[in-house]
């Protein structure tokens, strides 16, 4: 079964051009317009409903894509926690080291070719339970 890919961004047009380009190539997604709201959402299902990839905005109001990490490190360490994350930013991370092991980033504006091929990859891995980067 294919999962979906989860998008966090607090921006709808973000969202909705990450979407329909996901869709548009038979991807299923979830969309979430904060960190706290997609918590919520993913706690709320069951772990074979769970997505293959988190792709989540890094900087945003209320808590970033680090506190996200780390929270979902810190509550569910063996289980969400290992959804792999693709952080987005159209800002520099200051401290790209300080990114958590296995999260990939995309520099916004990215190309859709850079998301195809970070959805695909991690759908294929997910698939074929090949190890994570």
């Amino acid at each position: 079964m294919l999962r979906s890919i989860c998008i966090i961004d607090d921006d709808e047009d973000v969202r909705d051009v990450i979407t329909y380009a996901l869709e548009y190539e038979g991807y299923k997604t979830l969309n979430f317009e904060n960190p706290r709201n997609a918590i919520k959402g993913l706690e709320a299902m069951a772990s074979d409903q769970w997505p293959a990839l988190i792709i989540l905005d890094y900087y945003m109001p209320e808590m970033n894509g680090l506190e996200f990490v780390a929270y979902l490190k810190e509550h569910h360490p063996t289980t969400l926690a290992s959804i792999p994350v693709a952080f987005s930013s159209a800002y520099a991370i200051k401290d790209e080291k300080s990114l958590p092991e296995g999260v990939f980033l995309m520099q916004k504006p990215f190309d859709l070719e850079t998301l195809l091929s970070v959805a695909k990859f991690y759908i294929q891995t997910e698939q074929t339970n090949l190890p994570l980067i």
